[in-house]
């Protein structure tokens, strides 16, 4: 196997590949074709190959946040290399989109490793109340209240900020 990762940005000839992949990776949540071509058009997915897929991740941009709702490792042994280069991956697209942070909403059944290895990473588990107000915002039609919420600031100066009075 080799151990140099190549980090891609899925596009529509990966479907095929992606959903190969996310059917190994969560076979409890089967997904079809067509749903990854609609999601597709509202997420981005970036692809972490070594010789095959390894690691896929759903994201978005939302308002100066980098939004991941959806992060899977397979097999779970690739996590602390590939997972953590699709991290750092989603990390510089986001920073290069001007976002202050990227926030990672874990589903329940997301693996302990997984959130270990954000938390490696420098994410913090954060409840939705402590939240900025405009990450809130942001996430506001993604979030759902069974998600964990991941967090990581990219950027110390704060874009948005609450006018006095």
């Amino acid at each position: 196997m080799s151990s140099r990762v190549v980090i891609k940005r899925g596009r529509r000839q990966d479907i095929p590949e992606i959903q190969r992949f996310l059917s190994l990776a969560r076979p409890a949540s089967p997904v079809t074709e067509a749903e990854l071509l609609e999601e597709l058009f509202t997420w981005g997915f970036l692809l972490a190959h070594t010789t095959q897929v390894r690691a896929v991740l759903r994201w978005q941009a939302i308002n100066l946040v980098g939004v991941v709702r959806g992060f899977w490792v397979w097999p779970r042994q690739q996590q602390r290399h590939t997972g953590a280069a699709l991290l750092r991956a989603v990390e510089k697209a986001a920073y290069d989109l001007f976002c202050e942070g990227v926030v990672l909403l874990a589903e329940p059944d997301t693996p302990a490793s997984t959130l270990r290895l954000c938390a490696a990473c420098g994410y913090e588990a954060q409840d939705w109340a402590d939240l900025n107000r405009h990450w809130r915002n942001a996430l506001e039609e993604v979030w759902r209240p069974t998600d964990r919420i991941l967090s990581k600031r990219l950027r110390e100066r704060v874009t948005f900020r609450d006018l006095p009075g």
